[in-house]
């Protein structure tokens, strides 16, 4: 690769880079396609894979009305006008051609696809489709994309690289002309007209969620380990701005992979904050306080009240018949298996009283002896008194040794912040001037953009194919004319 030159470069082979990199090489360019890991798909291999998109041949064949401006409308609803209007506004004009191309390429959706919401707050019509794999859907998309994208590679049109680091951008003339990249054999840079970054977000570097969002909380890495910015960080060196990254969410009942440290264990290996899950277990803050009722079902008020607690930590905090009687309150863990991780120490703690419980789990014991009294009398007079902080189920008192206590912290899986773009994609340098041969798609822009600070239904995922297809089509295009023979020649 190094030395030769490629009319399109595409860093990243995910939800946005593979079909930027199918669309550009079916329209007649020739395309390098740089990848961190071993393999293609990025996040598509554990996405959720929900698209939202409002005219699609699917909602016309069951019947559904709907247009790209209702769609426009219910996203802005949805995250209250706090998304960009112009990325928003260019995803739901293309989104119903984008699941439509999907469909054409193989993708089988669900019986049930399209519905106003799978896990999210709800849309206003059925325009949530997905695939037949269920909730977790995301490898059905690329399942989808693969046959395209080996055909192209096949043909010698794209030129794929593995197991390569984004290090740098090359600039010549005041324009990106290429990348520079690290892999097992050294670094090489790769020549190119165009460039789109589409090398996803930092949901797994807290240390770039902390510098790009000053006065952040102490969060977890949730997303893939490739998942670190390195486009972010690249385009910054050139002029490149980030915007949105203040618009953020995190997802709390996360538990370290491992003690101290900075990623998380997979979400779905954590505490049971589901509504519907019947709560026996208080939640004490570091001081031994309880800050909010367990039972509540406004996730946003939980998350609110977890981040403003110190160092954003809480302690799950049960008894013998709490585990005995109650469901559990880890997904993958029964009673068995919470009172197994409360012997090893990493996760949870378990302890006869109450102040040795606290100090093996760092909670300060006058603090938690003070808040189980409490809750103990709150319990004892349920049917003539009240919880001070509304909770009006599961009042079971806290009583039978041992106590257990489970850490939970708060973790970030996207990328809110991200890279600025115009309409056309363009990164955008100082003052919003376009950097010339530099386009972005996918989560290096930043949900903020497109979901606004919210989980708006497939906003995140949606967005990124779709921008991705129209970079490819565009450049692609753009390379065929400039390789077409002039007429008279």
């Amino acid at each position: 690769m190094s030395g030769e030159q490629f009319d399109v470069i595409v860093v990243g082979a995910g939800s946005a880079g593979l079909p930027c990199a199918i669309l550009a090489a079916e329209r007649g360019a020739r395309v390098a396609v740089i990848e961190s890991s071993s393999e293609i798909g990025g996040t598509l291999h554990v996405a959720g894979g929900h698209l939202s998109a409002a005219g699609t041949r699917r909602q016309h064949e069951r019947g559904i009305q709907d247009t790209p401006d209702d769609h426009y409308a219910d996203v802005i609803r949805i995250n209250r006008g706090t998304s960009d209007p112009t990325l928003v506004r260019l995803a739901v004009d293309h989104a119903a051609a984008t699941v439509d191309w999907l469909d054409d390429l193989g993708y089988r959706q669900h019986p049930d696809s399209p519905q106003r919401s799978v896990i999210l707050a709800p849309y206003l019509v059925e325009r949530v489709h997905w695939g037949e794999s269920g909730v977790q859907s995301g490898p059905d998309i690329l399942r989808a994309l693969r046959p395209a994208w080996e055909r192209q590679v096949a043909a010698g049109r794209i030129e794929l690289l593995l197991g390569h680091s984004l290090t740098g951008l090359a600039c010549e003339d005041g324009a990106i002309a290429g990348v520079r990249v690290e892999g097992p054999a050294g670094a090489l840079t790769v020549h190119g007209g165009s460039v789109v970054l589409a090398t996803g977000g930092y949901g797994a570097s807290p240390k770039l969620f902390r510098e790009l969002t000053p006065g952040a909380p102490d969060v977890l890495g949730l997303a893939p380990p490739a998942n670190t910015g390195g486009g972010i960080v690249a385009a910054r060196e050139v002029g490149g701005s980030v915007v949105g990254a203040d618009r953020f969410l995190v997802a709390y009942g996360i538990m370290e992979e491992s003690p101290g440290s900075e990623r998380g264990a997979s979400r779905l290996n954590g505490i049971d904050l589901r509504p519907e899950r019947a709560r026996r277990e208080i939640w004490v803050n570091q001081a031994g306080e309880r800050f909010v009722a367990e039972d509540g079902q406004s996730i946003v008020k939980q998350h609110a009240a977890l981040l403003a607690q110190p160092g954003q930590r809480a302690w799950l905090i049960l008894d013998a018949a709490a585990l005995r009687d109650g469901e559990s309150v880890h997904l993958d863990w029964d009673a068995a298996g919470v009172r197994r991780a409360a012997l090893e120490g990493r996760h949870a703690w378990s302890a006869d009283a109450p102040a040795d419980l606290a100090r093996l789990a760092g909670i300060a014991p006058a603090g938690l002896e003070r808040t189980l009294a409490a809750w103990n009398a709150v319990t004892a007079t349920a049917a003539t008194g009240s919880d001070e902080l509304g909770r009006t189920s599961g009042l079971l008192p806290l009583a039978e040794p041992p106590y257990v206590a489970v850490l939970m912290r708060i973790g970030v899986m996207l990328s809110f912040g991200g890279l600025a773009v115009d309409g056309e994609l363009r990164v955008l340098g100082e003052g919003d001037v376009p950097i010339p041969g530099l386009y972005a798609a996918g989560e290096i822009l930043g949900a903020a953009q497109t979901s606004g600070k919210s989980y708006t239904g497939g906003m995140q995922l949606t967005p990124a194919l779709t921008f991705g297809r129209l970079l490819g089509e565009r450049l692609g295009e753009a390379a065929a004319r400039r390789a077409a023979p002039t007429p008279g020649s």
